[in-house]
């Protein structure tokens, strides 16, 4: 397991990153406000699949859905 400093050493590294990919393909390096709202696009994907998974939603391919959204 982490602890508290690996773990935001590993954090810091995925954020740079994503800021040299979003770089590269788009030219633009997200700022806190971008992040946030990315953050809470992804939270939604996961909630509305977990609800498919548990019958409250229909939704094809659940199972690979929810690979994904876990994985990423």
């Amino acid at each position: 397991m982490l602890n508290f400093e690996e773990l935001t050493k590993r954090t810091i590294d995925i954020c740079d990153k994503y800021d040299e990919l979003n770089q590269t393909k788009r030219g633009v390096i997200w700022n806190e406000q971008q992040l946030m709202a990315g953050f809470i696009g992804n939270v939604g994907d996961l909630a509305k699949t977990m609800m498919a998974k548990h019958g409250l939603r229909a939704m094809n391919n659940v199972d690979t859905k929810l690979a994904h959204e876990l994985s990423g």
